[in-house]
């Protein structure tokens, strides 16, 4: 009855694909140009293969797809043997198998590849109990959880942190975003690059970062979906020293942070509530109501957002199955 293939790229494959999730996960839809670009500038370096489930539509002869899959490589916290296994599958059809025969699919395509599965890993929201309950069955464990939060910046309440910005400014720390840092700083992508790779190696994860190029950095800024404006960084002297992103999402009204951190230098003084409060003010002028934001459950920075009045959300599971027993 269903019939599974590569995915070909081509526009109405994209459109497909994008409709499926879309219609699985209305909450976080994505858009065909953010998927397009991703999917055409992956690291190369790196394993990404995704498949398509196709249904019969009728006596006709065409088919519909109905679900997808993608198997890949972590670039960003890359293991030997470690795949990443996912899908979304229409909810007109999630009671059909399709699960089964995706995840039997990508196993048999993975086991041929060389170096050898020594891990599986699937990321799943905990509300979708089915889906959590699906890998369970098929011996995966958590073994990462990362909340997610949410914050209404509509009639944002600014009077709580009045002296937020008072206390960074007589430090000698100014916040800037990235379009005035550009005009000023010859060299922005290498030091929006450091500061960014620094920070991020501090979030806690399942394995350890792997450190991607300035070629790879400077991809997200040409992604449809990042906003220069959006990107604040705090600068000490001749220093970057913190630095809180928005992207833009779906969804006019709601926009996502992409990171926020502080060089471990410089914590404990303000500065990352002053760069998450810029964010909030753009959120406002920019006309979105919402931000979404998700962190590791040990993340002093999720503790910080609850604090900015970002309510709790069901939160993702990194689940793992091992393979073979590894010492880290």
């Amino acid at each position: 009855m269903y019939t599974i293939r590569d995915f070909d790229f081509t526009d109405s494959d994209y459109e497909a694909i994008v409709a499926v999730h879309n219609a699985e996960w209305p909450d976080r839809p994505v858009t065909v140009a953010s998927w397009k670009y991703e999917f055409e500038n992956r690291n190369k370096e790196y394993l990404s293969q995704t498949f398509v489930v196709e249904s019969p539509i009728g006596s006709s002869g065409e088919k519909q797809i109905v679900a997808s899959c993608g198997v890949s490589e972590s670039a960003w916290a890359y293991v030997a043997g470690k795949y990443n296994i996912g899908f979304t599958i229409h909810p007109d059809f999630e009671e059909q198998g399709i699960d089964e025969q995706l995840c039997s699919h990508a196993v048999d395509f993975l086991n041929q590849r060389e170096p050898k599965p020594i891990m599986f890993d699937a990321f799943i929201r905990e509300d979708r109990t089915e889906r959590v309950k699906f890998w369970t069955n098929h011996g995966f464990k958590t073994v990462l959880r990362e909340p997610t939060s949410e914050l209404i910046v509509t009639d944002y309440d600014f009077s709580r942190f009045e002296r937020a910005f008072g206390r960074v400014a007589a430090q000698g720390i100014e916040i800037a975003n990235l379009p005035t840092l550009q005009k000023r700083c010859p060299d922005w992508p290498q030091r929006a690059y450091h500061i960014i790779v620094t920070v991020d190696n501090d979030i806690p994860t399942a394995d350890a970062q792997t450190p991607q190029p300035l070629e790879e950095f400077m991809k997200e800024t040409r992604h449809p979906n990042f906003l220069p404006e959006a990107n604040f960084f705090a600068i000490d002297g001749d220093e970057w020293v913190g630095v809180s992103t928005l992207w833009k999402t779906a969804s006019e009204k709601c926009l996502s942070v992409d990171i926020t951190g502080v060089l471990t230098s410089h914590r404990r003084k303000g500065i990352a509530t002053a760069l998450k409060l810029k964010t909030i003010e753009f959120a406002i002028n920019y006309g979105a109501t919402t931000i979404k934001t998700g962190n590791e459950e040990n993340n002093p920075m999720y503790d910080l957002n609850i604090m900015l009045g970002f309510k709790p959300k069901p939160a993702w599971l990194e689940m793992r199955k091992m393979l073979v027993e590894t010492t880290k």
